[in-house]
């Protein structure tokens, strides 16, 4: 079983292409289900809200990624898995190599329901919360950035043992990936606290009149991270802090739930 990843996507532009990227990325299937299943062997209608093979669909021309028989003629798969080249040889389709050396990670977007969209007027924000295994999907990321140039996108990802921490950010077509220093930015507690009380003063709350435990754990307290992380790589000398996901009403909205 992987360590997982878990990956915070948000995709912010004109809403008619905010609304454009989300159905073209959204794919529909049908599954055999598996052994374990109660219903296994039925057939099962699914529908993958994020699917890495749009952007970077399955190389199956490309000799590199077909695997033939071995000296006993077996292909070591299941025979739904089989394909035939021009010459007539059976072969599978090698999807683990394809999806580690072209998406950056071996599986597809899990654990991933519809996007939350923001409607901004003529703009509009997507969020997606996805996992994947063992990495962040880089290469996937750099070529949804390529193909969407009207688009911006930032992505927020950590380690399920916070082994790594990756922001992602692209505009106008150009993409960049970065690692981070998990402990440096949240396992601080001292400055997680300072820099999250500094937040809610600045919404002329009190600090005190909040659960500071409750938004760590929380969903805030990971867009807070988020946030943090951004302001520091683009502006070091400045301890403001702008969130990617909330606006001044959104910001204070949010905090309502933690409030003691």
């Amino acid at each position: 079983m992987p360590n997982y990843v878990q990956n915070r996507f948000i995709v912010t532009g004109p809403k008619a292409k905010v609304a454009e990227f989300v159905a073209a990325n959204r794919t529909e299937h049908t599954r055999i289900l598996p052994d374990w299943h109660k219903d296994a062997g039925k057939e099962e209608k699914y529908t993958q809200q994020l699917d890495f093979g749009v952007a970077v669909p399955p190389d199956l021309r490309n000799p590199k990624y077909r695997i033939y028989p071995d000296a006993e003629g077996h292909l070591g798969v299941e025979k739904e898995d089989e394909r035939t080249d021009v010459e007539g040889r059976k072969h599978y389709f090698n999807w683990y190599d394809f999806n580690i050396e072209n998406w950056g990670t071996k599986w597809n977007a899990g654990d991933c329901e519809a996007p939350e969209i923001e409607d901004c007027g003529d703009t509009a924000t997507a969020v997606y919360n996805f996992t994947t295994a063992w990495s962040f999907p880089d290469g996937w990321f750099m070529k949804v950035v390529e193909k969407w140039p009207e688009l911006n996108f930032n992505c927020y990802a950590t380690e399920e043992d916070h082994q790594f921490y990756i922001v992602a950010s692209g505009e106008n077509g150009i993409g960049q990936v970065q690692k981070l220093d998990y402990d440096e930015y949240f396992l601080n507690r001292d400055k997680w606290n300072d820099g999250m009380k500094s937040v809610i003063e600045d919404l002329g709350l009190n600090p005190e009149e909040y659960d500071l435990d409750a938004i760590y754990d929380g969903d805030l307290g990971c867009d807070y991270f988020y946030a943090r992380i951004i302001e520091d790589l683009e502006n070091p000398d400045n301890s403001d802090i702008e969130f990617e996901v909330y606006d001044e009403e959104g910001l204070k909205k949010a905090l309502a739930d933690y409030k003691k």
